[in-house]
């Protein structure tokens, strides 16, 4: 199939799987470089003290589901791996990033 090919039939897919595909190839074959810096390691290091210092500013798992919900359409996979990731924040509270972070990718990735 010539890359012609595949992108009229990407683009005769349904958005959502349309979303779903690109994302799983750019995980696949994307250039990645997850190694974290000094600098990253030291702002989540102060992040994590932060909430352990006033948890009162954290925001419940929940909440922060039914946001993205409501502010963003999400694919059909991209549900379930939320859920998959408040799962893993249940098992480990101490792991945080703040929500005005998270929208703030999420503007950015979709531009909604």
């Amino acid at each position: 199939m010539s890359r012609a090919e595949i992108l009229e039939e990407l683009r005769r897919m349904p958005e959502a799987e349309r979303r779903e595909l690109v994302e799983t190839i750019e995980m696949e074959f994307g250039d990645f470089d997850d190694a974290l810096t000094p600098e990253w390691i030291a702002e989540l290091e102060r992040r994590g003290e932060e909430l352990r210092q006033h948890p009162e500013r954290g925001i419940p798992c929940e909440q922060v589901r039914a946001e993205m919900s409501a502010r963003y359409k999400l694919a059909p996979g991209e549900a379930e791996l939320i859920d998959q990731r408040l799962q893993d924040h249940l098992a480990n509270p101490n792991d945080v990033v703040p929500l005005e972070e998270v929208k703030a990718k999420l503007d950015t990735k979709y531009r909604k």
